[in-house]
């Protein structure tokens, strides 16, 4: 994130990003976050109670949460000028 739109965007103070390393809500000794790929296919996904227990901790008051989905709606453009009036996006 150090390059590009969002660097400018962080030095002129219109973002401020923070990054979270998932394994420290993980749901064991060694770190584990990911979950079975559902139907087969390849890929990682991460575990439900690693993202609520994460979510608890991070989330403010007026906090907007955005999940992909495959079944979700398309992001284009409207939407991230929508998004991008939220104080706080996780």
């Amino acid at each position: 994130f150090a390059e590009a739109m969002i660097k400018r965007a962080i030095d002129k103070k219109i973002l401020e990003l923070n990054c979270h390393d998932m394994r420290q809500w993980a749901w064991n000794s060694y770190g584990a976050v990911d979950d079975k790929p559902y139907g087969g296919d390849v890929g990682m996904l991460i575990r439900v109670d690693v993202i609520d227990k994460a979510l608890k901790e991070i989330k403010k008051p007026g906090s907007r949460v955005i999940l992909t989905s495959a079944r979700g709606k398309r992001f284009d453009q409207a939407k991230a000028e929508e998004w991008s009036k939220l104080d706080n996006l996780i």
